[in-house]
């Protein structure tokens, strides 16, 4: 075992007890879901990342494809799907406050919010676009 095995070890060990007690955490203070998937979500995530690379030491390079395949797939339904309804349900009333120009600090942003929307939707098209590369690479 290497020592980047080692340090990828401790990490997901350290994950291990992290992740829930933020969860836990959280609930305790009265968190909604939408707060407990954006704050937790990447932490789960890089769980599952690093006991890969500790698993990549240990098993075969089939072994290996199928746990990709699983853990994409466990990415897709538990990470992608939730995070795309969480902004199909918030974007109406996000979009109501873009609309009034008393919800921004600045009154510059209020005269480029189109702009600032056309943003935000290439930046969400450019993770979709991400997603469907590393889906072409894992499949």
């Amino acid at each position: 075992m290497t020592g980047e095995v080692l340090i990828y070890m401790l990490f997901a060990v350290l994950l291990l007890f992290l992740v829930p007690f933020f969860i836990i955490k959280g609930i305790k203070e009265g968190r909604s879901f939408t707060d407990h998937f954006t704050s937790n979500g990447i932490l789960i995530l890089l769980f599952f990342v690093s006991i890969g690379e500790v698993l990549k030491s240990f098993w075969s390079e089939g072994s290996m494809e199928v746990f990709n395949q699983v853990l994409f797939t466990a990415f897709i339904v538990m990470g992608a799907i939730p995070a795309v309804i969480l902004l199909i349900w918030h974007f109406p009333k996000e979009m109501a406050k873009w609309k009034d120009p008393r919800e921004y600090r600045h009154p510059a942003a209020y005269k480029f919010r189109h702009l600032l929307m056309l943003i935000m939707f290439a930046l969400i098209g450019g993770a979709f676009f991400m997603l469907y590369q590393s889906y072409k690479v894992v499949f």
